[in-house]
């Protein structure tokens, strides 16, 4: 005797009702998690997942991010890397990104009082003609050399009086 196919390959009704909650609630929580997703796919590549990426090449961000927030022009580099301004989301998404990274790679530039971005900001750097990210990169390190410096000087003369 043959069975009929279909009445040995149905779905209870309960577990439709699961799947079709679980995919009402997927993106919810696909959603509280994007920036993490969108570091791990656009930027964890080059800078890995710990943000130490592989200097000289590829910015250690541990290092070198709270010191791009501390210079002029330093929000609108982040914002116009390649990989942030040429990567597939949307200038909320990038937003979250960004500021995701620095929270978790930057948190004593938060700490020192810079703000995180804001969407107009990020929107307005991307929409403008990026900059010649290495010569940009390369005059934003002198700035912070030269913040180190007079930093240094401040101190010793502190040290001093």
């Amino acid at each position: 005797m043959r069975r009929n196919s279909a009445s040995t390959h149905a779905v209870p009704a309960g577990a439709l009702l699961a799947i079709a909650g679980m995919l009402l609630v997927a993106p919810a929580a696909f959603a509280e998690h994007s920036a993490e997703a969108n570091y791990l796919l656009h930027c964890a590549g080059c800078h890995r997942i710990d943000g130490r990426g592989f200097t000289p090449d590829v910015p250690d961000l541990t290092t070198e991010l709270a010191d791009m927030l501390r210079v002029p022009g330093g929000r609108r580099y982040l914002v116009q890397v390649p990989g942030a301004s040429q990567a597939p989301v949307s200038d909320a998404e990038l937003t979250a990104l960004i500021n995701l990274v620095i929270e978790r790679f930057a948190p004593q530039a938060l700490a020192r009082g810079e703000t995180p971005l804001a969407l107009e900001e990020v929107s307005r750097h991307r929409a403008r003609k990026p900059l010649d990210i290495f010569s940009e990169r390369s005059r934003l390190l002198e700035l912070i050399a030269a913040l180190d410096r007079a930093d240094e000087l401040t101190r010793e003369s502190e040290r001093t009086e």
